[in-house]
């Protein structure tokens, strides 16, 4: 697990105001599918299978709530996470501005979006301006409010996927540049104010059911190779020099600043634990998606998520039985453990304690 090593003045205890989300389509609560409604189009995450858990879709590419829904609903901010696009008020409250295919450089892949993670950043930083300093009937000062927010970001991944299997060149020119980008979104919500962030880093997606598909089916023409547990090595090398350098801009703007404080949750490390315990968390399948085209181990025959929501794509019976939903999102159940292992502190660093923070009491844990 990648350590942060904290300050001597870093906080262990935090209860956020809030929680505002600049995130890709792992969070992504709704905006993606609200934009293409709004301009007469449709996307996947609106339609069935999506949301089979929970008796509807709801834009979110998952079978039914995310992490993010979990951690706002465990530190009792909301029901869910919600999408920014659905608030246009001036009251103080938790908001969601991340976008399915959100990359944090530009792209010209067919499924991003200019919702860029500056973009959301500027996004954000017009509702915050909307705010007014009476909440409630009463005068407050908003900055303070935004101050003790905690802002959730998780993005990244999509400029890799675009990339690939162009190892090379995310290894020596996408990567460097993602975390620039990111290390400059940080930056400025610092400077506007925001002084807690919670990062996270890629999930462990080696074994993946999208990538398992396509990396070992053309795998001489991609020149991949596998490990000792059927999954890609190169996409596991690409990942975790991601994640490394990742840390490494987590560590320097930490002690380059003493007043900000940015937790990192080692996402890797708890898809691994959960992998290497899946019995524990009643997983039954890592490498095969829920919803896909059957046709192969992974049921991946499809390209794009796998087929899933396609007329001749299938769906599992049992999606909390599956880490993946369409071999490139998860289902609700990994989203919820995920939670767990957050609200609880662990794959954290430096050490966060969110629910004694908040004075909610501590269930227990079942990791």
């Amino acid at each position: 697990m990648f350590q942060v090593n904290a300050r001597q003045n870093f906080p262990s205890v935090l209860c956020p105001t809030a929680i505002f989300s600049l995130t890709d389509s792992l969070s992504d609560t709704g905006n993606r599918n609200l934009e293409a409604l709004a301009s007469g189009n449709t996307s996947p995450s609106g339609s069935f299978p999506y949301g089979m858990t929970i008796g509807k879709p709801t834009g979110r590419y998952s079978d039914g709530y995310l992490l993010i829904d979990f951690l706002t609903r465990g530190l009792k901010l909301g029901d869910s996470a919600r999408p920014s696009l659905t608030y246009n008020g001036t009251y103080f409250t938790s908001l969601n501005f991340g976008y399915a295919g959100a990359t944090v450089c530009p792209s010209n892949n067919n499924f991003s979006t200019p919702h860029i993670l500056s973009a959301q950043v500027s996004d954000f930083l017009w509702h915050k301006q909307q705010v007014k300093d009476y909440q409630d009937g009463a005068k407050v000062d908003k900055n303070v409010l935004y101050e003790k927010a905690l802002y959730f970001i998780e993005i990244g991944g999509n400029d890799i996927n675009y990339m690939m299997p162009r190892f090379s060149d995310i290894l020596n020119t996408t990567i460097p540049s993602v975390i620039s980008g990111i290390k400059s979104s940080i930056l400025s919500l610092y400077e506007s104010g925001a002084r807690n962030f919670l990062v996270l880093n890629l999930p462990r997606s080696d074994c993946a059911p999208g990538y398992m598909s396509a990396f070992t089916e053309f795998a001489d023409i991609f020149n991949t190779h596998t490990d000792q547990f059927g999954c890609i090595v190169e996409v596991t090398q690409v990942f975790e020099t991601f994640n490394k350098q990742l840390l490494d801009m987590v560590i320097d703007i930490n002690y380059q600043n003493d007043d900000i404080n940015i937790y990192h949750f080692d996402w890797f490390a708890a898809t691994d634990h959960v992998i290497k315990n899946m019995h524990h968390y009643k997983f039954k399948s890592y490498k095969s998606a829920c919803c896909g085209i059957p046709g192969n181990d992974y049921h991946c025959e499809g390209l794009a998520l796998c087929g899933c929501g396609q007329t001749n794509g299938t769906t599992c019976k049992n999606p909390g039985e599956h880490v993946t939903w369409d071999g490139t999102h998860y289902t609700q159940h990994f989203y919820e453990v995920s939670s767990q292992f957050v609200l609880h502190g662990n794959f954290i660093s430096p050490r966060l304690n969110l629910l004694p923070g908040c004075g909610i009491p501590m269930p227990p844990s079942e990791n």
